[in-house]
């Protein structure tokens, strides 16, 4: 946290750094393709096994 809940700034040396889990939703028109690496050898490009995702059109 940086603020307050009343807004006031919180000094730095106060701060502390919090890790959390979030989840957000995107649209399927914002998303072209889903790579994913499941090894960190694995260079960055499309393989033979690549196909579209989600509503395909007709």
């Amino acid at each position: 946290m940086v603020q307050k809940e009343d807004g006031t700034n919180i000094p730095e040396e106060q701060q502390k750094e919090e890790d959390c889990v979030t989840h957000f939703l995107i649209r399927w028109d914002y998303i072209s393709s889903v790579i994913t690496f499941p090894d960190k050898k694995t260079t960055l490009g499309v393989d033979k096994k690549a196909k579209l995702i989600g509503f395909q059109p007709s």
